[in-house]
């Protein structure tokens, strides 16, 4: 993934504060890309680049811990601009 801007960092950790209390300890790969799936799909005044440099970031993090994530529509629009038909 890119770097994070810092409207996108501040939204990654707006998303930690969505799951606060969660069985989820913090740090863990699904924490980190909770948190970065959440910003890049539900902060607001966020740039498309940024929304995509977060879920990137979120596939990253999966991927670090060996799980392969299949991206949804929303994940494809975000990255693509479009959505792929399967």
């Amino acid at each position: 993934a890119g770097r994070l801007t810092i409207p996108a960092v501040l939204a990654h950790e707006l998303g930690h504060m969505q799951f606060a209390g969660t069985a989820v300890p913090a740090g863990a790969w699904n924490d980190e890309f909770r948190a970065s799936y959440w910003a890049a799909t539900q902060a607001p005044n966020l740039t498309r680049t940024e929304r995509a440099t977060l879920l990137l970031d979120a596939i990253a993090r999966a991927r670090e811990s060996g799980i392969l994530i299949q991206p949804s529509q929303l994940m494809q629009e975000i990255l693509y601009g479009y959505a792929v038909e399967r």
